[in-house]
């Protein structure tokens, strides 16, 4: 298995703050749930909103969240949300995959062209910093890059919706 991306191993902008419940189960699943809970911010982080005009000021609307710790699991769920920020979250990510003998990680690395055939993936990607280019071949190529998808675009898969959400 080999994980391509493009950045490097330090998240410098997070693009996170909380992680959903369904990803939560899936971080159970592979193990890494406890170690995404002590990475994040502490169960009795209050969870709560402030919108103001001025830190001086009194607030103009506080909306209430309980902590971490307080919230009840749901019953549908072994699970709940949790407050980590992307790079409080990516070592954890980082120290699970380099647990994987079986997986090479290319950071600093895009992926520049693809090409589908019966039985394999004939993919080249590039060292961001040297500009070498190598060929890999694997059974399966896994677009997990995005709204802006590189992968899904190539292969003529639409998106429907609004391609960036903005506040």
């Amino acid at each position: 298995c080999m994980l391509v991306e493009q950045g490097g191993r330090e998240v410098e902008h997070s693009k996170i703050g909380h992680i959903a419940l369904r990803t939560m189960e899936f971080f159970r699943r592979w193990g890494i749930a406890r170690a995404v809970r002590a990475a994040g911010f502490p169960d009795d982080f209050r969870m709560s909103r402030v919108v103001c005009t001025s830190l001086a000021a009194p607030p103009l609307y506080v909306d209430e969240h309980k902590t971490l710790r307080d919230m009840p699991v749901p019953d549908y769920s072994p699970e709940k949300k949790q407050r980590c920020p992307q790079h409080m979250l990516q070592p954890v990510l980082q120290r699970a995959v380099d647990g994987y003998a079986c997986v090479t990680s290319c950071y600093e690395t895009e992926l520049v062209s693809f090409e589908q055939h019966t039985d394999h993936v004939m993919a080249v990607v590039r060292d961001v910093r040297t500009k070498r280019e190598t060929l890999v071949k694997a059974r399966y190529l896994v677009g997990c890059d995005g709204v802006n998808s590189q992968v899904r675009e190539s292969l003529g898969i639409t998106m429907h919706g609004k391609p960036k959400l903005s506040h």
